[in-house]
């Protein structure tokens, strides 16, 4: 029912039949709050709407101040207030009925309670007297206002009697003041009689309204976050009033309002337990405030009480305000300051053994919940290692990528019986200590050998699997790649038949042994192929880690199971190895498909998602966005300090600062490298690679005696002793590319072929010989260069060293200056730049200094001339105009020495057309005439010269 009259008392045809005061029992309002016009409107508004408004919030919130303010102001209407918290017992609908009848008698005159229901002691049906009540004010004829203060403390029932009075007196309207009402009932309200609520964030102060208050009080905020503390509570804010007027103060300080702020929290808290401690010590209030979420089902475990027990608890927690439902009406939430004050509080007041079978049962229900990251915190408060063993097992990924910090506190403190009797606990450790910034070498392989001591050398079946990928793990990230790949080669397999194990024969396992299977069977054999391709990964063997990773990459959402963690880093290991190949248009298109997905927020942020963003900023690079690779690797700015992953946050950046002037990058790249000195690449191949991006860094800066020490630092990492391709036989020398160069189409087989030292060697040795190839072209040292490319060149190479190394002995031919040489590099000019495009990392030419590689585009490549934009400007020459196609059109027809007329005629112009054409292209060439015109743009790239020279014999320029 909807009342539209309520704002005009005259509408209702009532006389005032007595004076009535205009405020009937309202509190008292300080002289110094303002009134707050804002919330007023807010109010008006509503009243102005419908005869029911609800004004609902916490204490504090200041819905009694507004409200008391809001009826003093000026042309407001009679009222009558009634404080439902003091004069009505909890629930107890029927005093509220007598309240409210004692009231308007006081101020209308109409009958008493004693009077109107036949004596007060007496009880009678709530709806009948009702109708009474309402047969009274409609004689009274006065139009009200009743303000309903603490309406939370009235039953369901009791609540009832305001629509039926609203029913049936025009004229009549009600504010209500409630810190939360039966949800049911609110329902009803807003459905049968529009009632409007105005809620807590209505009723908080805006950030100009703080402001407004606290410079009326003549106080200074110099620091704005004192607002942001306040969190525009009108209670914090008269609190900070009051207490800066009794110290003498004139200014607030972030840190007195943080303290002020946990005062307020304190003394809520403190009342709040009193008056609803539901026992003596208010055990059952504090154990729910451990949880802060939870279900009648979990309290009555908690307590050892019948489910049916609890629930009334519970209910009557709701009903006082102290616990809200959620959506479905299933589960109750501790919200705010009183959760974090219930969980203090129930250290301080429950034993030790209490608290550690609390957190115990917790831990059970959230893992019951699927939320393992909180399970995983109540068992460590528990100290419940049986627990912590079996959530790590089952989800180690979600909490590596939501519950680090839970992680790192566990294995903190993780006990070496606990060790001895779940092994796969050293293996988490070890991987939790990866991801440290602050972890040293030493520290990580003295953890190491830890979870190799805590293995049963004994064990069998599904406990010896799990040992043995504990071994994989403690050599991969110690760096001893040799061994990752032979526990690989029979771990896998073996891995393989436990996903074809029958149902039936997983349900007669031991309880033990099950649990391990199940994790193999629903992560582990995931992980384990992924920690492999990215074994293969850090020695530079991409095919190899393609061949491993393909078959665990999956849609990383699907409707029954929602978002997965471990597919998306597998989906994103294999767009970075193929980005780190050089295979940029492949990486491209699975980011695409990875993308398509919807996402969660802060995939891009998190461990699981790193390697699909290290992808992006491959491809950014290719593309020629070196600042938007830059930004990609800042959102993983907190991962950047890992043992595992810092070489490629340093390589990628100094990939970025190739396409800048010379000098560019290096300093940045000196400070990386020392801040990781403590923490140096477990990897031969990625120490070989970044040391050999330096001495390109530090070449093209000119700092050539620091270029040749990082040059010796990438030697030393290469396996076994230097030699350089040049000195090994060309039928001896592996192949540079992997283990099969016909893979790099992008077909690969069922496995990974074994990837010998020889391999790795010559990668690494690959990486070098770039770095060396462009210190002595720097250092004129031409016939070294042409001889190491010559020998890098006859053998298969990846994509990325192939460019370089062709660009590289182009170089050198063409500083040789003799004819035949220059055919030499026209053709490896020609073979680097096509290589480039076809696999889309256009990029990589910027490997080559500048000017270098402004020489071999402007001799041999003028069509390329859109890699002239990039270069620094001193090094450009003359960079391509901007023409229009129209331009362009003319300007070729300018080339045969045609007539404006001819011109005009094959084009399908007119003259004059013709003439304005030519006009802008001699303006945009900076020419004078046909032949400058022409001369400027064969310079500029935008024309290439035939084998019969630019110019036809005996034909005319066209008039000027």
């Amino acid at each position: 029912m909807r009342r539209t009259d309520v704002s005009d008392p005259g509408a209702s045809g009532m006389q005032r039949s007595r004076p009535l005061r205009s405020v009937l029992h309202a509190p008292a309002v300080a002289p110094d709050l303002a009134p707050r016009d804002r919330v007023h409107g807010l109010i008006d508004e509503a009243m102005a709407a419908t005869g029911l408004t609800i004004l609902l919030g916490p204490h504090g919130s200041g819905k009694t101040t507004a409200a008391a303010h809001w009826t003093r102001r000026p042309g407001a209407r009679p009222t009558v207030w009634i404080d439902a918290a003091r004069a009505v017992s909890d629930g107890e609908d029927w005093e509220f009925l007598t309240a409210l009848i004692d009231e308007l008698s006081g101020a209308l005159g109409t009958p008493d309670a004693e009077t109107l229901l036949g004596g007060a002691g007496e009880r009678r049906p709530l709806g009948r007297m009702t109708e009474e009540l309402g047969r009274a004010l409609t004689a009274a004829r006065c139009p009200v206002d009743i303000v309903v203060d603490g309406a939370e403390r009235i039953g369901p029932e009791g609540l009832e009697i305001i629509p039926g009075l609203l029913a049936g007196c025009r004229g009549l309207r009600f504010l209500v003041l409630a810190t939360h009402l039966d949800p049911a009932a609110l329902l009803r309200a807003e459905m049968t009689m529009d009632a409007r609520v105005i809620g807590a964030a209505q009723l908080s102060f805006t950030e100009e309204e703080v402001a407004q208050e606290l410079a009326r009080a003549s106080l200074s905020v110099p620091d704005p976050a004192v607002t942001r503390l306040l969190e525009g509570s009108p209670l914090m804010v008269r609190a900070l009033i009051c207490r800066a007027r009794r110290y003498g103060e004139q200014i607030v300080t972030a840190a007195q309002a943080e303290q002020l702020g946990k005062e307020v929290a304190t003394q809520s808290l403190q009342r709040v337990l009193a008056a609803h401690a539901g026992g003596a010590d208010g055990r059952p209030l504090l154990l729910l405030g451990l949880s802060g979420i939870g279900d009648a089902g979990l309290l009555a475990a908690m307590l050892g009480i019948p489910e049916a027990d609890a629930g009334g608890l519970l209910d009557g927690f709701h009903r006082a305000g102290l616990v809200s439902l959620n959506p479905g009406g299933q589960l109750f939430r501790v919200d705010g300051a009183l959760g974090a004050g219930l969980r203090e509080l129930a250290g301080e007041r429950l034993d030790q053994q209490e608290l550690r079978r609390a957190h115990a049962v917790i831990a059970s229900w959230f893992a019951e919940q699927g939320e393992p990251v909180e399970a995983l915190r109540h068992a460590l408060a528990g100290d419940d290692w049986d627990r912590i063993a079996s959530l790590t097992l089952l989800y180690s990924t979600e909490l590596l990528t939501h519950g680090e910090q839970a992680m790192r506190e566990a294995f903190e403190q993780v006990p070496a019986q606990a060790l001895r009797r779940y092994p796969h606990l050293a293996w988490y450790r070890l991987m939790s200590l990866v991801r440290r910034q602050e972890i040293t070498f030493p520290a990580l392989r003295a953890a190491g050998e830890e979870a190799l001591a805590a293995l049963d050398p004994e064990a069998q079946g599904p406990a010896l699997l799990l040992g043995d990928a504990i071994r994989f793990a403690t050599a991969r990230a110690v760096g001893d790649f040799d061994l990752t790949d032979a526990i690989a080669g029979t771990l896998l397999p073996r891995v393989d038949m436990l996903l074809a194990m029958r149902e039936g024969a997983i349900a007669e396992l031991a309880p033990a042994e099950r649990l391990i299977v199940v994790a193999v069977r629903s992560w582990v054999a995931r992980t384990l192929r992924q920690y492999a391709a990215t074994n293969r990964l850090f020695q530079g063997d991409h095919i190899g880690a393609l061949a491993l990773v393909e078959p665990v990459v999956l849609p990383p959402v699907t409707e029954q199971a929602g978002f997965d963690w471990r597919r998306l880093q597998a989906a994103g290991t294999k767009a970075l190895a193929l980005a780190a190949s050089g295979r940029i248009g492949d990486a491209r298109r699975v980011l695409d498909w990875l993308e398509g997905f919807t996402l969660p927020p802060g995939w891009d942020e998190s461990y699981a998602g790193a390697p699909a963003v290290l992808a992006r900023a491959y491809v950014a690079l290719a593309e020629r966005r070196p600042d938007v690779a830059r930004a990609e690797v800042g959102k993983l700015r907190r991962h950047e300090g890992t043992i595992e992953s810092w070489p490629y946050f340093v390589e990628i950046r100094a990939r970025a600062a190739l396409h800048g002037p010379a000098g560019t990058g290096l300093s940045e790249f000196v400070t990386a490298v020392e801040a990781h000195r403590e923490r140096p690449p477990t990897s031969a191949y990625l120490s070989a690679k970044l040391y050999a991006m330096g001495a390109v860094l530090a070449a093209r800066s000119g700092a050539i005696r620091q270029a040749e020490e990082y040059l010796a630092t990438a030697r030393q990492a290469v396996p076994g002793r230097y030699a350089g391709p040049a000195a090994v036989p060309a039928d001896g020398f592996p192949s540079l590319a992997g283990n099969d160069a016909a893979t790099a189409a992008g077909e690969t087989g069922p496995g990974p072929a074994p990837d010998g030292g020889g391999c790795r060697q010559a990668r690494t040795w690959a990486l070098v010989e770039l770095a060396q190839g462009l210190l002595d072209l720097m250092g004129g040292r031409l016939g070294q260069v042409t001889e190491r490319m010559l020998a890098l060149t006859s053998h298969p190479l990846t994509p990325r060293v192939e460019i370089g190394a062709r660009l590289l002995r182009a170089a050198a031919a063409h500083a040789n200056g003799d004819p035949q040489a220059a055919g030499i590099a026209a053709e490896e000019t020609g073979r680097a730049l096509a290589l480039a495009e076809d696999c889309e990392c256009l990029s990589d030419v910027f490997l080559l200094p500048a000017e270098h590689l402004a020489a071999l585009v402007q001799a041999y490549a003028p069509h390329r001339s859109g890699l002239l934009s990039m270069m620094p400007p001193e090094v450009q020459g003359n960079p391509a105009p901007d023409l229009t196609d129209a331009e362009r059109r003319v300007l070729e027809e300018l080339v045969h020495n045609s007539s404006r007329a001819v011109i005009a005629h094959r084009l399908y112009l007119s003259v004059n057309t013709v003439k304005t054409h030519l006009r802008n292209l001699y303006r945009k060439l900076g020419a004078e005439s046909r032949a400058e015109a022409l001369q400027a743009a064969y310079q500029a790239g935008v024309l290439v010269r035939g084998p019969a020279g630019p110019e036809g014999q005996g034909a005319q320029a066209p008039e000027e």
